[in-house]
């Protein structure tokens, strides 16, 4: 199947629908496998640096202008506000969709968790109707600093780790205090 492929590479993110749901284990399992080995969108995964919100929000423009917009990013910010299925800051919309929730957050994951934490995204910045910055949530995505679920440290970094939303990939995603 093309579309697999294409995830398989790190050449798209998935996008899913209740019509094509009898798909979703080899969506989620070539997606996991080009995030594993670091292809296509994921191959700065581990290179890029954190840029604050709000630096992103002030430079809105195209990323083939220099600003950030259609870029790739970390980016990192305190929670302000949660809804369903986003979290929020001063300068910063961050959402998932439902079919996306379905597929990757663990059952039961309480996104009120993250309220008044610094969280760091990673994702491809959009802007949102109110101007701020947005990002649209893919697995895997997000690193939570100072919850203690599912924390375990790494050999090769001092740095402890979180999985808040992708339990699944537990052994892949960097958290920080």
């Amino acid at each position: 199947m093309l579309n697999t492929e294409l995830l398989r590479n790190g050449l798209a993110r998935p996008l899913t629908y209740e019509e094509t749901s009898h798909y979703n284990d080899k969506i989620v399992s070539a997606y996991h496998e080009a995030f594993k080995n670091r292809k296509g969108i994921f191959s700065s995964y581990n290179t890029l640096k954190t840029v604050e919100a709000s630096k992103i929000k002030d430079n809105l423009k195209p990323y083939s202008q220099g600003g950030f917009l259609g870029k790739i990013v970390w980016v990192e910010f305190l929670v302000t506000d949660i809804s369903r299925l986003s979290i929020s800051g001063k300068d910063i919309i961050v959402k998932i969709r439902q079919e996306e929730a379905d597929l990757f957050m663990p059952e039961g994951f309480d996104f009120n968790k993250l309220y008044r934490k610094t969280v760091r995204v990673y994702g491809e910045v959009w802007e949102d109707s109110s101007g701020k910055a947005s990002i649209l949530l893919r697995d895997p995505a997000i690193e939570i600093g100072n919850i203690s679920d599912f924390v375990y440290q790494r050999s090769n970094i001092a740095d402890i780790v979180y999985a808040a939303r992708f339990f699944k990939l537990l052994e892949n995603i960097l958290f920080y205090l």
